[in-house]
């Protein structure tokens, strides 16, 4: 299973990004990580960040056994997305973001 957690919706993409993708990771699930405002500190995007990877975590894909997600799917050059790959590092969680898609020729 893979969690998106990009700008743009896997219902967004085009077939054959939806094909390799469903080949590698099998099932797609969206989920939306909050932007980062010039008010926050480290210590509240810490919170928010760690909040959202415990969500992340939770997400099941229901049918299969698997109980955690093979890969999740960010923006690097995101503030938060950096925060949460971060944190998803320590989970063994893989994470993939668009240059991985690129380096393969396909998109």
């Amino acid at each position: 299973m893979l969690i998106n957690c990009t700008e743009s919706p896997y219902q967004e993409w085009t077939k054959d990004m939806l094909d390799k993708v469903g080949e590698t990771y099998g099932t797609i699930v969206n989920h939306v990580l909050p932007g980062i405002n010039e008010n926050m500190i480290d210590e509240d995007i810490d919170l928010i960040a760690e909040e959202n990877v415990e969500k992340i975590l939770t997400i099941i894909d229901e049918r299969s056994d698997k109980i955690k997600p093979d890969a999740v799917f960010l923006n690097d050059y995101l503030p938060m997305h950096k925060r949460v790959k971060s944190y998803l590092a320590e989970t063994l969680i893989e994470t993939i973001d668009f240059e991985d898609f690129k380096q393969d020729g396909d998109f």
